[in-house]
């Protein structure tokens, strides 16, 4: 019964339910009791008497800090919200969306897997803790607490310097790479894949056979030692010390100087070899086998025929000496020292320019060659074997009758010239420079209009009546 007292606390309303006002003046919505004087926000019970922050239910009588709501019925620890209903294990907020696993938080946004921390802010990946801090790289774990650089693996609990993997097991040292799966003996790399045999290194990727260095870089062929540091080409030793260039064996005991065997028991003077057994007479090789004749170099391989020296490497072709260094092509000389271009001999003394002959004595002017055994006059080609009348050029292949040029490429039909560029129609000539269309000739001077003729010398003017 409502006393007189608090008459002024009871609302009435017509067609309306009455609800019963405690102080605070907060309604106990969904008919729950309004604990510790805090609302049922939502229409949830304030379980622990804490309110229902951001209208949240206190699952678990857990209060609703920081506004979060009790995902899971965990309390949010740390002011920290149960994201995916991870409880903040170690009052640690769960970053990523991920537990806090072993109650350590999650750095750098990630997960702990295997429940190990997320040291250096570092996944654990492949479930590996990261051991130094550092990252388990390619999913490997940090075995020997080294870092697995280049994203190899610790094999055999030996770091990767170098970026390189432990094969075989054996660590890399000189950050060097194992490679054949051989150890780096006396911090030597295992070049060409071969081991450091006799402590010795692969120099130049060759292997120590019998034993012995590779001096120089030159590998041990024949097993024989790299005396002076030279190679064992040929598999020949170096005998006297001299090496064996170009593979050859020191018969005699000359040298191979130059690389060239000592054929004939002859020495190699100038370091030419002795081809076909001759000596090098001045100090010349016997190039393509031939003696030097007259002193004079084999240049090019040639032969000195006649005495002459091989001028520019040619040839000495019919006993003709190579003038102005050219080669005598067709057996030709080279008269004016111009060379035979085309192999065609140079009549008149002048070069066969373009590679044509100089038919009739006269010179290829314009590198055009003289068809018809007429001349190049002003540079122009003889165009359909007729002569450049005038110094004119035959213009679409017709000759210049009259001395006049083929304007237009125009035949000069009657001897007439192709004034203005047009073809004398009929055989009339282009008065006035006007064709003659119709093939009607320009009387007075006046065109053709409509192609009809000018009679009486009268022009072709279209006149109509006004």
């Amino acid at each position: 019964m409502v006393t007189p007292e608090d008459a002024n606390e009871v609302n009435h309303h017509p067609r309306s339910q009455q609800f019963v006002i405690v102080k605070g003046g907060y309604p106990n919505i969904g008919g729950y009791p309004k604990i510790g004087g805090y609302p049922n926000i939502g229409g949830y019970p304030n379980k622990g008497g804490y309110p229902n922050i951001g209208g949240y239910p206190n699952k678990g009588g857990y209060p609703n800090i920081g506004g979060y709501p009790n995902i899971g019925g965990y309390p949010n620890i740390g002011g920290y919200p149960n994201i995916g209903g991870y409880p903040n294990i170690g009052g640690y907020p769960n970053i990523g969306g991920y537990p806090n696993i072993g109650g350590y938080p999650n750095i750098g946004g990630y997960p702990n897997i295997g429940g190990y921390p997320n040291i250096g802010g570092y996944p654990n990946i492949g479930g590996y803790p990261n051991i130094g801090g550092y990252p388990n790289i390619g999913g490997y774990p940090n075995i020997g607490g080294y870092p697995n650089i280049g994203g190899y693996p610790n094999i055999g609990g030996y770091p990767n310097i170098g970026g390189y993997p432990n094969i075989g097991g054996y660590p890399n040292i000189g950050g060097y790479p194992n490679i054949g799966g051989y150890p780096n003996i006396g911090g030597y790399p295992n070049k060409g894949g071969y081991p450091n045999i006799g402590g010795y290194p692969n120099i130049g990727g060759y292997p120590n056979i019998g034993g012995y260095p590779n001096i120089g870089g030159y590998p041990n062929k024949g097993g024989y030692p790299n005396i002076g540091g030279y190679p064992n080409k040929g598999g020949y030793p170096n005998i006297g010390g001299y090496p064996n260039i170009g593979g050859y064996p020191n018969i005699g005991g000359y040298p191979n100087i130059g690389g060239y065997p000592n054929i004939g028991g002859y020495p190699n003077i100038g370091g030419y070899p002795n081809i076909g057994g001759y000596p090098n007479k001045g100090g010349y090789p016997n190039i393509g086998g031939y003696p030097n004749i007259g002193g004079y170099p084999n240049i090019g391989g040639y032969p000195n025929i006649g005495g002459y020296p091989n001028i520019g490497g040619y040839p000495n072709i019919g006993g003709y000496p190579n003038i102005g260094g050219y080669p005598n092509i067709g057996g030709y000389p080279n008269i004016g020292g111009y060379p035979n271009i085309g192999g065609y001999p140079n009549i008149g003394g002048y070069p066969n320019i373009g590679g044509y002959p100089n038919i009739g004595g006269y010179p290829n002017i314009g590198g055009y060659p003289n068809i018809g055994g007429y001349p190049n006059i002003g540079g122009y080609p003889n165009k359909g074997g007729y002569p450049n009348i005038g110094g004119y050029p035959n213009i679409g292949g017709y000759p210049n009758i009259g001395g006049y040029p083929n304007i237009g490429g125009y035949p000069n039909i009657g001897g007439y010239p192709n004034i203005g560029g047009y073809p004398n129609i009929g055989g009339y000539p282009n008065i006035g420079g006007y064709p003659n269309i119709g093939g009607y000739p320009n009387i007075g001077g006046y065109p053709n209009i409509g192609g009809y003729p000018n009679i009486g010398g009268y022009p072709n003017i279209d006149i109509k009546d006004c």
